[in-house]
């Protein structure tokens, strides 16, 4: 006998509600977020939804959903970590087409980020957690569902001198993905420890 395709729904167990979406990132400052929010408008003529200037970041780690106890060790893991104060120049155009996504990126990666993204991890990987793809590809998505699409004309460069990381938790609200910094760190020799968000936004660097 087979069963009718609507019995497999409440055959499934529910979807966890307990856990954090979390990703490791580059957090912009306001001075930069509002040019990567003029270089966003480059694009306008193409496919694809715009990401909100305020959801612009540079990802890290991606650790998908996390269980609530495991944030400590993330805490931690941050206090411990120094980024040094390196400039991005995001200078180039770039998708990834399975996704659709199309993103303003560094033609030359600063080996600071390199080592950095290396280091944070060999650390995560500690902890148990593991990379969904290989490799890095330094970028700030600013648009999404884009297709294959990539303007043929070079981006007008924005310059990112680096201030701080974050441990970011992503939440959904009406269908869209909103980025909340749990805990950020500033760049530098001195920046073991974390921060708190000055209401106002983060410190220019």
């Amino acid at each position: 006998m087979r069963w009718p395709s609507c019995s497999v729904a409440w055959m499934r167990p529910p979807a966890r509600t307990d856990r954090l979406r979390l990703f490791f990132a580059l957090w912009p400052e306001d001075a930069v977020r509002q040019s990567l929010a003029q270089a966003a408008r480059e694009l306008r003529g193409c496919p694809g939804r715009a990401v909100p200037p305020a959801n612009f970041h540079l990802t890290l780690a991606f650790l998908a959903d996390v269980s609530p106890e495991r944030l400590p060790a993330l805490h931690a893991l941050g206090d411990r970590l120094v980024l040094p104060a390196f400039t991005l120049t995001l200078d180039r155009w770039g998708s990834f087409p399975g996704p659709g996504v199309l993103w303003l990126g560094p033609s030359a990666v600063p080996q600071a980020l390199v080592s950095f993204e290396q280091v944070l991890w060999a650390e995560l990987s500690v902890l148990g957690f593991r990379r969904d793809h290989p490799g890095f590809v330094p970028h700030v998505t600013l648009r999404r569902r884009a297709g294959r699409a990539v303007p043929a004309s070079a981006p007008a460069a924005v310059r990112w001198r680096v201030g701080g990381w974050a441990l970011v938790r992503s939440t959904r609200d009406t269908g869209a993905s909103a980025y909340t910094p749990e805990r950020w760190w500033p760049t530098g020799p001195n920046s073991a420890g974390p921060r708190d968000l000055p209401a106002a936004g983060l410190p220019d660097s």
